[in-house]
């Protein structure tokens, strides 16, 4: 599975009202919403394997002060943070800057509420 097709089906469990993976059972008995995103969504197991990939036992922690620790990032979710940093950026750059205009070409005519 491409790591979108794990991704959105979090999405919709969280959506739906699900709270654990083993909600994904319901999802996946749903057709057309299989349908819609064009492929089958991955198994309890398989969602849970992907959350446990970021569990770390005993992380290193930074301490600020004396009562106040703070776990280091892992290399998983380092990972997760770089990509999201990438898929931002090229959002970015796809997307019209709106700023001071009254319309954003993208999202059709609609006006963007001006402050003052």
């Amino acid at each position: 599975m491409l790591p979108a097709q794990l991704v959105e089906p979090l999405i919709a469990l969280w959506v739906a009202g699900g709270d654990r993976c083993q909600d994904l059972k319901t999802l996946r008995g749903d057709a057309a919403l299989a349908a819609l995103l064009g492929y089958e969504l991955p198994a309890a197991t398989t969602m849970r394997d992907l959350l446990e990939a970021f569990h770390v036992e005993d992380p290193p922690v930074w301490w600020v002060g004396e009562k106040t620790a703070i776990p280091e990032e892992s290399a998983p979710l380092a990972g997760l943070g770089a990509a999201h940093r990438r898929v931002f950026a090229a959002v970015q750059q796809s997307a019209p800057q709106c700023q001071g205009s009254s319309k954003c070409p993208q999202f059709g005519a609609s006006k963007i509420p001006h402050p003052g």
